[in-house]
């Protein structure tokens, strides 16, 4: 039996993509469809492996690439990772999807290989405007000799022209991204599983080292008996070199990571051409386990957290000044090791958690802009019901009191500071029990 989670607001809001090979010509030459829409819903749960799903649906504004198979209106698939109850899954090599947001999604088969985000006509994973991606695109299926139909090109165009903003938005300055969640107590201790070779060791606790010494009061530390592992396995396609399972709860708090480093790859200790460097991609994927996302933009393309990598690669084993400045927003500068949090239980509850159905967030989430919040529900007790932000911006929870309220709907204008993974609850009263929370994304 599957335990279902609707989730109408979001799942992980940009994709966390492991460091991968190839590029936009490869990808459109081994999809076998290619598509252009606007995610129309999503639920989580859990399948009968005891992993969290993602079922997704994708209203389809146009088909550039059709191979064996008609167009339709509404694409469903199920991806890795998800929501239920106070359990979060992502992984790195998995695209996540947001209600409502607009993406190029890349098939082989049935399965997404590839998401791209279109924000304000803009696919900030690539750098470019959406028009660009799709002109590159319209010419690889040239070359390819699978010419894009010229219906669904005018489709596309006119989908672009929906989408797109009065201007792009601004590049990434920063060089960093946080994912959301970070560990409590800046520490993460991590283990070799037994598919591991022996030979590995030294390059993969150098780039646990990396991260330890990149001045923040974080440390990754060895531990045979961590919960923490890494291995070589399975994962998700042949262009994708590793992939890190992050689990994490409601109040984004990392409980555990799981790294898979691809069997089916080369790979080398000491930088050999041809094959990939091991320092260099566990570097990568540790960023991820720490909480770093991909940075955007074409000025950040030396970054340690930078989304692909090549052969040979061996730059990422040493971090650049956006990696340690986002792992320093996370975890700042100290002289003491991390400390466990205190054993002391909470105050009880005094008050029933309210019911939490539905949440629409408009226009979407961005940093430092106001927008408003309105809660579908019951059991909201309008004299005394919070609505509570946890986040990269709020440190401790940011707590809004509803404009409007009733005992099933609730309304709210807010912003929020620092762009990341945020997640949404409700309580009555300050010490009154929590609503599950949601997951939804700040750009």
């Amino acid at each position: 039996m599957r335990i279902v989670t609707f989730c109408l607001i979001s799942l992980m809001g940009s994709s966390l993509w492991a460091s991968r090979n190839g590029d936009l010509r490869e990808r459109t030459e081994s999809a076998t469809s290619i598509v252009m829409g606007e995610v129309a819903a999503s639920r989580s749960f859990y399948g009968s492996d005891g992993e969290i799903y993602t079922e997704v649906s994708v209203r389809v504004g146009a088909s550039l690439k059709e191979r064996g198979r008609k167009s339709a209106g509404v694409r469903t698939f199920q991806v890795k990772g998800g929501v239920v109850g106070d359990t979060h899954v992502v992984f790195t090599d998995v695209p996540s999807f947001e209600a409502d947001e607009s993406v190029m999604v890349f098939f082989e088969g049935d399965q997404p290989s590839e998401k791209y985000t279109i924000r304000g006509g803009y696919v900030p994973e690539l750098g470019e405007s959406a028009a660009q991606v799709l002109s590159k695109v319209r010419q690889h299926l040239d070359d390819q000799q699978e010419p894009m139909a010229e219906s669904e090109r005018r489709r596309a165009e006119m989908f672009l022209n929906q989408t797109a903003a009065a201007t792009p938005p601004a590049p990434d300055a920063a060089c960093f991204v946080l994912l959301g969640p970070k560990w409590a107590d800046a520490l993460a201790t991590y283990k070799l599983g037994t598919t591991i070779p022996a030979t590995w060791r030294t390059a993969l606790d150098a780039s646990a080292t990396s991260w330890t010494r990149a001045g923040t009061g974080f440390q990754f530390r060895p531990d045979a008996a961590s919960a923490n592992e890494l291995l070589i396995g399975t994962v998700s396609g042949a262009s994708t070199l590793a992939s890190t399972r992050i689990e994490f709860d409601s109040l984004n708090r990392i409980r555990r990571f799981t790294m898979t480093f691809n069997s089916s790859v080369s790979w080398s200790t000491t930088g050999e051409a041809g094959k990939f460097d091991v320092e260099n991609v566990t570097a990568h994927e540790l960023g991820h386990a720490l909480g770093l996302n991909h940075p955007s933009g074409n000025t950040c393309s030396e970054q340690t957290m930078w989304a692909t990598a090549g052969a040979g690669e061996t730059k990422k084993r040493t971090l650049e000044g956006g990696d340690r400045a986002g792992a320093l927003s996370m975890y700042p500068a100290s002289g003491t090791p991390p400390t466990t949090p205190p054993t002391t239980p909470p105050p009880a509850p005094t008050a029933p958690a309210p019911v939490f159905t539905t949440a629409y967030l408009y226009p979407a989430p961005r940093a430092a802009t106001p927008f408003a919040v309105w809660v579908i529900g019951s059991g909201f007790d309008p004299a005394t019901v919070q609505i509570v932000f946890t986040g990269p911006g709020c440190a401790t929870p940011c707590v809004v009191t509803p404009r409007d309220r009733s005992t099933t709907i609730l309304g709210a204008e807010t912003t929020l500071s620092t762009r990341g993974m945020y997640t949404i609850a409700l309580r009555n009263g300050p010490t009154g029990a929590f609503s599950p929370a949601r997951v939804f994304s700040v750009q």
